[in-house]
């Protein structure tokens, strides 16, 4: 369900350059039954004698396309020396499709559950990244927080110990932060918001702590 864009690097072992056509150059893989195509967009070419990278804009990639490693062609078309051009190369590379991020609270993992008034106190939880894809996450807009209506705790995410959240249960450390003696007593239900990136993209969630 994303939007992918692609680049390819090229070595043009030929004398010639060939000037790419715009909409009939373009990078594809499939599962069989779900298509990848991402057009060039934008007038390229490949020199000769030199490699160079040619990029392909951002495209979607099917929601129900299935999930693994898929193969990826390109197919470059245009003219050299005013002859037309016409070839496709199958990369050694291939997609890996994956199941978007999804972060959830694992139920009862807020450490510590009990703190004390004018106190520094670095929280702790887990998360289930029931996804397939890595999210890179960005402290500084990622945080936990909490509040009596009066007083307010935020707590940005550590970087130094969770800068990551794999596929599988993650425990997420937050920052040292006092908790203010103003507070009223009593239990406080946080929310936690996080950012990053996921395959490059901006990514941004908030699981429920329950």
């Amino acid at each position: 369900g994303q939007n992918q864009a692609y680049s390819v690097g090229m070595l043009n072992s030929g004398q010639a350059p060939v000037i790419l056509e715009v909409t009939e150059t373009y990078l594809t893989f499939t599962d069989g039954a779900e298509t990848f195509t991402a057009r060039l967009g934008e007038q390229a070419a490949l020199p000769g004698n030199a490699k160079s990278t040619i990029s392909f804009p951002a495209a979607n990639v099917p929601v129900s396309m299935a999930y693994g490693r898929h193969g990826v062609t390109v197919r470059f078309y245009g003219s050299e020396n005013g002859a037309p051009f016409d070839t496709s190369i199958v990369l050694a590379d291939s997609a890996d499709v994956v199941a978007p991020a999804d972060l959830q609270y694992v139920a009862s993992s807020l450490m510590p559950s009990i703190v004390s008034k004018n106190s520094s106190v670095s929280f702790s939880l887990d998360l289930m990244n029931a996804g397939g894809a890595i999210v890179d996450i960005a402290p500084a807009s990622s945080f936990i927080t909490f509040t009596d209506g009066a007083n307010v705790y935020t707590a940005a995410v550590d970087g130094e110990r969770s800068d990551q959240a794999l596929p599988g249960i993650n425990t997420i450390w937050f920052n040292s932060v006092v908790v203010r003696d103003g507070f009223a007593t009593g239990g406080y239900t946080p929310s936690v918001h996080m950012e990053g990136l996921e395959n490059g993209l901006a990514f941004a969630a908030d699981p429920v702590v329950t």
